[in-house]
């Protein structure tokens, strides 16, 4: 009886001690840490701003990640009104306004990727743009390109560790443009030379800063991987600044 009694006492100490240690996680973050591993994740910043589920949303992505993407509010959609018209409220608390000011990332130890200053798609570039198409020439357009850039890219100079300068310019269906790139503005107005002066006006804005490419259903290989990693080596052959490829 006595032998009996002690094995159940075990059992019980060992149930307690694995529902304590499920409530008390270490975090994702520092398991990441302790191999070597950078972890990040999305997030909205109005969520953060609003102090969503009573706090939980921002303590969640505390603990378990080091880096953001900010999901929407560095796109051109959520940040460029017009012709020399920003809208950097979101961002500016995220970052702080500027170049010696910090924002919530900054104070919670947070790094930054901005995603992103170009989507290469006309339903993600901003109506006012799209309305006033027939009359923006082509070297007005190269000027409201490096306009939108440097004003954003050089607000946050420091403070962003990556950008993804061009996101999702390829076409799933068969084009006959260079690299099946999509029909968007820029394309329209720059050719795939609006690639280019992206990555290279980027660079100029902020040159410690990290610059990618970011492209979607080409983890599994096939055409438009290939397409995909041909665009690339013609940005390193035309020596553009690209530092990486983001995969989604």
């Amino acid at each position: 009886m006595l032998n009996s009694g002690v094995i159940l006492l075990l059992l019980f100490y060992c149930v307690c001690n694995v529902t304590i240690h499920a409530q008390n996680p270490i975090g994702l973050k520092v398991s990441a840490f302790h191999r070597g591993l950078l972890l990040g994740s999305s997030a909205h910043i109005r969520y953060l701003r609003n102090i969503a589920d009573d706090g939980q949303y921002s303590t969640n992505l505390q603990k378990n990640y080091d880096l953001l993407v900010p999901e929407g509010e560095f796109m051109p959609l959520h940040i460029w009104m017009g012709e020399n018209q920003y809208n950097f409220t979101d961002t500016d608390w995220l970052l702080g306004a500027t170049l010696n000011t910090t924002g919530w990332a900054q104070q919670n130890y947070f790094r930054i990727r901005g995603h992103s200053l170009i989507w290469a798609y006309d339903m993600r570039i901003p109506r006012w743009l799209l309305d006033q198409e027939s009359s923006i020439t082509p070297d007005k357009a190269k000027s409201l390109l490096s306009d939108y850039i440097h004003a954003v890219v050089g607000r946050y100079r420091g403070k962003v560790e990556s950008w993804i300068v061009i996101n999702e310019a390829i076409s799933d269906r068969n084009e006959t443009r260079p690299f099946n790139l999509r029909d968007s503005f820029w394309y329209r107005k720059l050719g795939q030379d609006f690639i280019k002066y992206a990555f290279n006006f980027a660079y100029d804005a902020d040159p410690t800063t990290n610059l990618l490419y970011n492209e979607y259903n080409i983890e599994s290989g096939g055409i438009k991987a290939e397409r995909t990693l041909t665009f690339i080596n013609w940005l390193q052959s035309e020596k553009i600044p690209i530092s990486g490829m983001g995969m989604q």
